[in-house]
């Protein structure tokens, strides 16, 4: 597994110089979910991309997967799985392209807010490919990696996008989330800096999202200043908005990656 840093020359910081404040959202575990029916619109099957988001981890029942992030197939998603580590899956529409990861360290019930920060690109020949995760701008070496495949796309045009769950009664999220950024497009890197500042606190990624890159992002859901919880239903990305399921609903968390 290689985990070459690429360079992002001409990235934009997405930054400014009054410090950024955004909201968070409370999942309860129990009924809330969002899901987004029919996939991203003008959504692409691609090879690389960038993921990050603000967690606080409030309950991680024990023996049980929580997923943040799922598309239908479970061709792309990022799980929180019953070993309270961090599962990972990059997979082309037949199967026949695979890459998958699991990190070692374990993870658990904490007060502290955590930036998850993910990068891949799947076009390199089988056990040459990028793929990096990072917590609070660590690196968490992945263990187990399947890595057997040729080059492939990584399948984005599915059917179905989960995000706080797998629509299964054990596994949705408990706990707060803030400013949720997918990006499909992006080249790989391990520069977690355009989105987590020298004090540890959120980069402003701009109203839609296109700071970091320069380009709008499939998915980018924040929560602002005078924002309802609702408002982190309103996708700020391209690939259109989600919608709560089970008769869920979110409240503003308690505190703030940003506080």
């Amino acid at each position: 597994m290689v985990l070459a840093v690429s360079s992002m020359s001409g990235f934009g910081s997405g930054g400014g110089s009054a410090p950024f404040v955004c909201q968070s959202v409370d999942w309860d575990g129990t009924n809330d979910y969002a899901h987004r029916n029919g996939g991203w619109t003008s959504g692409a099957d691609t090879s690389s991309g960038i993921f990050s988001l603000w967690i606080r981890i409030d309950g991680n029942g024990s023996g049980n997967e929580h997923y943040i992030y799922a598309t239908a197939g479970y061709t792309h998603m990022l799980k929180y799985n019953w070993q309270d580590k961090w599962h990972f899956q990059h997979r082309n529409a037949d199967g026949s392209g695979q890459m998958d990861g699991t990190n070692s360290p374990v993870w658990g019930v904490s007060a502290t807010w955590l930036h998850l920060y993910w990068s891949w690109d799947t076009n390199k020949s089988a056990g040459n490919k990028d793929f990096v995760f990072k917590i609070n701008g660590a690196a968490n070496t992945p263990y187990n990696v399947g890595d057997s495949s040729s080059a492939f796309n990584v399948d984005h045009t599915t059917t179905d996008v989960d995000i706080a769950s797998a629509n299964a009664s054990n596994d949705k999220w408990d706990g707060l989330w803030a400013e949720f950024y997918l990006d499909i497009n992006a080249p790989y890197s391990e520069d977690e800096t355009l989105f987590r500042d020298g004090d540890g606190k959120p980069v402003n990624l701009g109203d839609d999202g296109s700071g970091p890159t320069g380009s709008q992002p499939v998915a980018y859901f924040s929560v602002r200043e005078g924002d309802s919880a609702s408002d982190f239903l309103t996708n700020r990305g391209y690939g259109g908005n989600i919608v709560m399921e089970d008769s869920g609903s979110l409240s503003i968390g308690d505190t703030s990656p940003s506080d």
